[in-house]
């Protein structure tokens, strides 16, 4: 019975040692994926660090493209009212050569005319006598003529100007345009 006994004891002490050894084993792999999961856990953590600060930076990136966005749109507004003032003042400088053109033909109108009538005056005057009423009406078309070209000399000067004026207000703007 004894020996029965041993056999019982020895058989239980291995089996016991079986399990104790297969314990051990399960704790060695146990820490093992513990230190595997202490190591994965750092480097997701390292990842997440990495992933915040590229988040930053694409935030602050983006924040810069919405700020240049906003200045690009300011500049092309002013373009477009730049260019819309570009293309009134080239339509009113067009509309003032017309009138200019107007009145350079009424002018030379208005100076063929005077010839005329100084030529006319001219002729009138080596008559003496009868012609002394025609005369005074000459010379009264001749007034009213010369009036009438320095009221159309008057506006041509004031034309001129304004075309001067236009043209360096056009320039301005183009440079304004260019820049």
């Amino acid at each position: 019975q004894i020996e029965g006994l041993k056999k019982e004891i020895a058989n239980a002490t291995n089996s016991a040692n079986k399990t104790a050894n297969q314990m051990l084993e399960e704790q060695a792999k146990l820490e093992g994926q513990l230190k595997q999961f202490h190591s994965e856990r750092s480097a997701v953590s390292n990842q997440n660090e990495e992933l915040r600060g590229k988040l930053t930076a694409l935030q602050s990136n983006l924040a810069f493209l919405a700020e240049d966005k906003t200045d690009l749109e300011e500049k092309l507004e002013r373009s477009s009212k730049m260019l819309s003032r570009y293309n009134q003042a080239e339509s009113e400088l067009n509309i003032l050569r017309q009138e200019n053109n107007a009145l350079k033909l009424e002018q030379t109108k208005a100076n063929g005319a005077l010839s005329k009538l100084k030529q006319e005056q001219d002729t009138n005057q080596l008559k003496h006598g009868q012609r002394t009423a025609l005369v005074g009406m000459l010379e009264e078309q001749v007034a009213d003529l010369s009036d009438n070209l320095s009221e159309a000399k008057a506006r041509l000067e004031a034309s001129s100007y304004d075309l001067s004026q236009k043209d360096e207000e056009i320039e301005t703007m183009r440079m304004q345009l260019e820049t």
